[in-house]
């Protein structure tokens, strides 16, 4: 029934939501690791209680879309053939792949000892450097010019490889973790509109769209647009509203 589709898109997108919530989560390192979910009211609390004290959640939630998807190609709510069957459970344990991926790269340090090395290093060619400057160059300015410059960008590449070793922290230099969270709740959100859930009406007129012609556009709703272009993109906004 029609009741029973809405009811398993609105469920898909929100285990979608919780299973990319879970995956920032194990490949963050941020001090408050808290996203904004798509509401999940509804959804049984003993399952909830399970997800929380389960060790592997982004598994636990990946095989709940599994689950869901093959149910309802059985109940006949995802009427699709095998083959794309097949394709989008694929590309999900490619997901999840990835994902563990990143998990033990992001959770991977550089080694104590390595590290250590590099600084030590650094430390010796800053001292080296500001030794040899004095020595060598011919008045005080090239020499404080070298002994500052050449040892700044040896540091500024060694803090750099810091800040890169965990890119997925809360610090201005990381990536938006939280963002893409909001982000991927909102393409998750738009997907249930009714006018995504449908193809475009299309008034095929032979005379003219037989050979068509092209049009430059930009689709951001802020920017002016040729006025062949405006009154649909309005439209079109507004339906997205």
């Amino acid at each position: 029934t029609r009741e029973s589709v809405e009811r398993t898109q609105h469920l898909l997108i929100r285990l979608f939501s919780l299973l990319y919530a879970c995956a920032l989560q194990q490949v963050c390192t941020m001090s408050s690791e808290t996203f904004e979910l798509i509401d999940i009211d509804g959804l049984d609390p003993e399952s909830l209680h399970f997800l929380h004290e389960s060790p592997n959640r982004c598994e636990t939630v990946l095989q709940w879309i599994q689950r869901l998807i093959v149910e309802s190609v059985n109940n006949s709510n995802l009427p699709i053939d095998a083959p794309l069957l097949s394709s989008v459970l694929g590309q999900l344990g490619a997901g999840i792949a990835q994902m563990s991926r990143a998990r033990s790269e992001s959770k991977t340090q550089l080694p104590y000892c390595v590290a250590q090395m590099v600084v030590i290093m650094v430390c010796i060619h800053s001292a080296a450097t500001s030794l040899y400057a004095g020595a060598l160059m011919p008045d005080a300015v090239s020499s404080a010019f070298i002994a500052f410059v050449v040892p700044f960008v040896f540091w500024a590449v060694t803090y750099s490889s810091l800040e890169m070793e965990t890119p997925c922290g809360d610090g201005w230099s990381h990536l938006p973790m939280k963002k893409m969270q909001e982000d991927m709740n909102r393409s998750l959100l738009s997907m249930t509109s009714s006018r995504a859930l449908q193809v475009p009406r299309f008034d095929f007129k032979p005379e003219s769209h037989r050979k068509p012609s092209t049009l430059v556009v930009n689709l951001e709703p802020n920017v002016p647009q040729p006025n062949v272009w405006t009154s649909c993109l309005t439209r079109l906004c507004s339906m997205a509203l």
